[in-house]
Formats: C-alpha cells, sequence, structure tokens
C-alpha cells in the first residue's frame, strides 16, 4: 500500500478538488490507477490528505517516481505534498486521534473523503442565532459575514446554534436552511468552534435531507425535536424517529432539543433518555429548553451514563450551570454575550455573589422588556439595535414590532447601559 500526504488549508467546497487533484497528480506520477484520498479535516482549516493505493505490491520505479514529483513538482511543494511510505493496512493510518470522534463519509468520484472533525466538547455559551431578512421577507445571507464578526469580537461568542426557535427554522424552508448553514460554515471558518444546526421538521424525510447535507458540509452538530402536530405517541416512537434521522447524519453528533412549550411533547427529558439508552450511538446530549430544573438534574446525574446538557433558559442560565449544564445555548447571548462569560468566569472562580448579581441584572433587562420572555420579533429588533446590524422582520405567521414597541424596546436597552453598551 502507498501511502502519501499533503497539508492545506481549504474550505469544505474546495476539499474534493484539492484531493481529485491530488490523487490525479500520484497516479500519473506513479502509473498506479484507482489511488483513493482520504483528509483528517478540522474547524480550524487545517487538512491533512492522505492518499492510498490498495495495492499491496509496489514496484521499486513507481516508489522512484513519486519521489522524483515530489522533489519536482511546484504544485507539490505548495501543498507541502510529502512522504511516501508502504503500509500493511489502512486502519494503520486511520486511526482516530483522541481529539477527534466524527468520522465523515463523503463519497465523489471513486474516491472516499475521510473528515475527522474536533471532538465535539461544547463549553460555555452559544448564541441561538436570529436569521436575517429583507422586508419582503427572504432571507439576507450578505450580512453572515459581519454578524460573526461582531459576535466573535464584541461578544466573544465563538460557537453558534442555527435554525433553532430564535432563528425561525420551522418557518424555513429546507432549501433556505441550507443556504443558510453553508453561509454561517463559510464566514465562520477559522473563527467559530461551533455550529451546531437545527434539522427538526415536520416530515422525516426533510429531517433526513437536512442531517445528510449538515454532515456533508462540515457541521459541528445538529440538533433535533419531536415533530409537533403528528405528535409520537410515546417516548420509544420518538426515539424510533430520532434514531431514523440519526442514521443520515453519519458520525455526527446528534442533540435532542428538548423544548415542550413548542413541542407539546408531554414526556420528561429523563424518561426520553431513558428510552434513548444505546439506540443513538452518536447521542450528544440534550438542549434544554425548559424550567424544569429537577427533570434536567435527573437527564445529567441519575442515568446509566452522565449525558451532557445545554441549558436554554437564558434568564436562570446560572442555576442551570450550578446544577451541572455543560453549557448554555440562548438568543440573549447573540447581544449579551460577553456578560455572560463574565458571570460564567465568575462561577468558575467561586465568586458565587458577584456572578449572582450578573444574572439579577441579566434578569431585570429580560423583565423589563417581558417578565414572560422575549419574543422573536422583540429580540430582532433589540438585536438590530445593540449592533448595527438589520436583522430585518420576522416569517409570517409572526409579525413585526411596530413602530411604538420599537421605541419601548429601545428605550428598554438603553436605560441599562452597563448590560447593552458592551
Amino acid at each position: 500500500m502507498l501511502i502519501f500526504e499533503l497539508n492545506v488549508k481549504v474550505d469544505v467546497n474546495t476539499l474534493s478538488r484539492e484531493l481529485e487533484a491530488a490523487r490525479d497528480a500520484v497516479n500519473r506520477a506513479t502509473g498506479l490507477s484507482n489511488m483513493a484520498a482520504c483528509a483528517r479535516w478540522r474547524h480550524d482549516g487545517s487538512c491533512n490528505v492522505i492518499g492510498y493505493n490498495p495495492c499491496s505490491l509496489l514496484s521499486g520505479s513507481m516508489t522512484t517516481n513519486m519521489n522524483h514529483f515530489l522533489d519536482n513538482s511546484e504544485w507539490a511543494e505548495s501543498r507541502q505534498l510529502h512522504c511516501v511510505r508502504t503500509a500493511n493496512h489502512i486502519s494503520e493510518e486511520f486511526e482516530t486521534p483522541e481529539d477527534c470522534t466524527s468520522l465523515h463519509l463523503v463519497p465523489f468520484d471513486s474516491c472516499t473523503v475521510v473528515a475527522l472533525m474536533d471532538k465535539f466538547d461544547l463549553q460555555g455559551i452559544a448564541a441561538a442565532t436570529f436569521t436575517p431578512m429583507k422586508p419582503n421577507g427572504d432571507i439576507n445571507t450578505s450580512i453572515v459575514g459581519e454578524y460573526v464578526t461582531y459576535l466573535v469580537e464584541n461578544q466573544g461568542v465563538t460557537s453558534i446554534f442555527l435554525n433553532g426557535t430564535s432563528g425561525e427554522g420551522m418557518s424555513l424552508s429546507t432549501a433556505e436552511r441550507k443556504k443558510l448553514l453553508e453561509a454561517w460554515l463559510c464566514a465562520g471558518r477559522n473563527r467559530l468552534k461551533y455550529i451546531i444546526v437545527n434539522i427538526s421538521c415536520s416530515s422525516i424525510t426533510d429531517c433526513k435531507e437536512l442531517a445528510k447535507h449538515a454532515e456533508q458540509v462540515g457541521a459541528s452538530a445538529v440538533a433535533i425535536t419531536s415533530p409537533s402536530y403528528f405528535c409520537p405517541a410515546t417516548p420509544d416512537a420518538l426515539v424510533d424517529f430520532l434514531h431514523a434521522v440519526s442514521l443520515e447524519a453519519g458520525s455526527l453528533p446528534i442533540i435532542y432539543y428538548h423544548i415542550p412549550v413548542m413541542s407539546h411533547i408531554p414526556f420528561l427529558a429523563s424518561t426520553i433518555l431513558e428510552a434513548i439508552g444505546n439506540k443513538i450511538p452518536n447521542f450528544a446530549g440534550f438542549k434544554f429548553s425548559d424550567l424544569n430544573l429537577f427533570d434536567a438534574s435527573l437527564c445529567m446525574h441519575n442515568s446509566g451514563r452522565r449525558c451532557p446538557l445545554y441549558y436554554g433558559v437564558d434568564e436562570q442560565m446560572l442555576t442551570g450551570m450550578l446544577m451541572g449544564a455543560q453549557a448554555a445555548i440562548g438568543s440573549t447571548y447573540n447581544y449579551l454575550g460577553s456578560k455572560n462569560i463574565e458571570m460564567l468566569s465568575l462561577l468558575q472562580n467561586e465568586k458565587f455573589q458577584d456572578a449572582l448579581n450578573i444574572q439579577i441584572s441579566i434578569q431585570k433587562h429580560i423583565a423589563s422588556i417581558s417578565k414572560t420572555g422575549i419574543t422573536v420579533p422583540e429580540n430582532k429588533v433589540i438585536m438590530s439595535y445593540i449592533s448595527g446590524l438589520d436583522m430585518g422582520p420576522p416569517r409570517s405567521p409572526l409579525t413585526a414590532c411596530g413602530a411604538s414597541r420599537t421605541s419601548q424596546l429601545h428605550r428598554a436597552v438603553d436605560s441599562l447601559q452597563s448590560l447593552s453598551r458592551i
């Protein structure tokens, strides 16, 4: 078996072309056919490509030709193509590193792209992003790059949850959701650590399509909640649904999005966890958007295996983290991310009163707008005002805030200088 390697910075759209070019170049240099190529690719943009030929017998002239190609090819030099050697089995070259768990298999031509993504280990906070829209209601991907810059540079937020409730995902077409994911992946390459995408739909066929797309383009993980029109009658029926979708996601981590106020599922998350058992090998925990902290604790501490929990109620995030949540995902982290990061830092340093003071301040901010929670239209107004990025209107059937309500929201933000001017 002939092995070659190259290291190159690529995006998801360039990867296949680079691999194919590498394979063809080596085929020409060695005279071999059916050379395959694989890649270890991570979110920082680094790509370790390994090519191999499954043939176990290699002539001396093949190796000589290959070495000549390496020494004299400008193309090979620019991509640091190197290291011709032999191996008995391809498994010798593709053992999963400790920091990688997601193995992606993407066929192209006669080759297979094997992308080993960074081990999924969400910590801290992730912003549940809003979907920018034009005045006519079409999605507006043109400001996604600026959105990424604002999150990273102004808020210190480096992970996102895309196409969720805040992103109006259930009001978007599958084509729009794919386009948004691709835009965020492109803009977030080398800048965002994790891009989690919600693939929930009423149709299992659409869920599978979005799962497969997320795996192919390089999302960090997928999240899915239960269909809410025809609801599963039992936890086992829900798990069967989740399992069927998970098969289309390859080895991408699967997060169950527990949001009973929207999904109308009566089952406790802890009951769902029991039903999941070991049926979904790539199950990676819950996005827990519920007030029932007892149920959350049962998920984290009373199951046979510790279940990662990403808490989704912004106004009591500190409590969720004290209970043992691994991270928090929420809409207000789009514009209050830095304050929440400060609060978590205080918590980690056991400065509990200082952390609590920030949580109370955030609660006052939320309560000044609505004691029952901030709606998506209101959040888009606030985000637009604080960030300077036009989030546009919500999509029907949600309605945009009128002029009077918009002014009220602006005044509410202005009255909380310590939180808003960050």
